[in-house]
């Protein structure tokens, strides 16, 4: 089927410019697939959109980060009278399937993590993984303790690390194990130690639990497969966002910042409460038991939803995709859709005039070994100037891989 897709894939129109290419030569111990670093910045221009370009937003998870920056406000520098100093830096990597090692040299050669120590050295970036952290690889239990470390870690420098759930990460806690390396398996000290691990109460299968489903940060909505209108549905959300707080056996307690008629009165004009509605319902859903009951409606209804978000790959409906896409940048007041789980190339693949960015590049040693790669996105340089997204791409060899556009 992916390759269908490919075939019916042809080069999207693009303003990607490629400004500058840098090959840095490791200083550090890195893996023989990675000698070298070399790393391409790509500029996409976007063009002017009404009342929004230029803007940023807050992120919106289901647990807001007291370590958020509010992009809105402007400090001075010494550069001249209106001079703005830069924003955090926002960041995303798709999916790692169980690959450590290429996880660490990606994160490194963006400035997230000390290689050597494995530290947070992002200061006030926010970095987003996309899911799909998991499964496959040999590496598994590396792959999650380096990330719930980082997410500990960066909001004690101002930053913050969001993972988002994958298909796989939802197909373990729910004790699909088709995919675990025994290798894997036996890191965590073997089949009954590991399924503890994930179940609800065990230290990975909480984590994962408090995952939210999407996360929207400048201008940028990430998912880990696709988000559709239905998806974002006011009246579906709000159905469900009252059976779920009516719950007779384990009703939905609402997070302080969706409180009293934040829901009614806010969720079509705002983007960010829509997000984080959409987020709580998702987390409710997920502590529910597997039973079903007559009431339970609501949940499986949920299911359905998430389940598209995560499983979900654009060029499955070469129709609606990209009416699609639009429809939801709309209602998120968005400029770019971000997301991994279908691998479309070796490196970041933009579609529909840059309008969706797909970052899974099958970079696991497990998957198709491709180089690793990283999206940045960048804020204006001046206000109210569009932003630009960069790819940085790691080489194999120590040459520069080709940036198509």
């Amino acid at each position: 089927m992916l390759h269908q897709w490919m075939r019916r894939q042809a080069a999207a129109p693009t303003d990607l410019v490629v400004h500058h290419a840098l090959l840095l030569a490791a200083s550090h111990r890195a893996p023989s697939w990675a000698i070298a670093v070399g790393q391409i910045h790509a500029t996409v221009r976007y063009a002017s959109t009404a009342g929004r370009q230029g803007t940023t937003k807050k992120a919106a998870t289901a647990k807001p980060n007291p370590g958020d920056n509010d992009d809105a406000k402007k400090k001075k520098d010494g550069g001249g009278e209106g001079a703005a100093k830069p924003s955090h830096r926002l960041l995303a990597i798709g999916d790692v399937h169980g690959d450590f090692d290429k996880l660490r040299q990606a994160l490194a050669s963006v400035g997230m993590i000390d290689h050597k120590t494995m530290k947070w050295t992002g200061g006030n970036a926010t970095l987003v993984q996309t899911g799909d952290l998991i499964d496959r690889g040999h590496q598994d239990k590396q792959v999650l303790d380096l990330m719930m470390q980082l997410q500990q870690a960066a909001p004690k420098d101002g930053g913050k690390v969001v993972v988002l759930i994958g298909n796989h990460e939802d197909m373990v806690t729910g004790g699909d194990e088709r995919y675990v390396a025994g290798e894997s398996m036996a890191a965590f000290g073997g089949l009954d130690a590991r399924r503890a691990a994930f179940r609800p109460d065990g230290v990975y299968g909480k984590w994962i639990n408090e995952m939210p489903l999407i996360h929207l940060e400048r201008g940028t909505v990430f998912a880990h497969g696709f988000l559709a209108p239905k998806h974002l549905d006011a009246s579906f959300i709000k159905t469900n966002w009252k059976d779920a707080q009516s719950h007779s056996r384990s009703p939905l307690m609402p997070p302080p910042e969706l409180s009293g008629d934040v829901v009614e009165s806010k969720l079509e004009s705002d983007p960010l409460v829509r997000v984080s509605v959409l987020n709580a319902l998702y987390g409710w859903y997920r502590q529910q038991p597997e039973e079903a009951t007559s009431e339970d409606q609501v949940a499986r209804a949920l299911m359905r939803v998430t389940s598209d978000v995560v499983w979900r790959r654009p060029l499955e409906d070469t129709v609606h995709d990209e009416p699609d896409v639009l429809t939801t940048l709309s209602l998120l007041q968005a400029d770019r859709m971000v997301v991994g789980h279908t691998p479309l190339a070796d490196t970041v693949k933009p579609l529909f005039s840059d309008k969706l960015f797909i970052i899974d590049v099958a970079m696991s040693r497990w998957m198709r070994d491709h180089p690793p790669s990283v999206l940045e996105i960048h804020p204006g340089e001046k206000e109210k100037a569009p932003t630009r997204v960069s790819i940085v791409q790691l080489a194999k060899d120590g040459t520069l891989l080709k940036q198509k556009s």
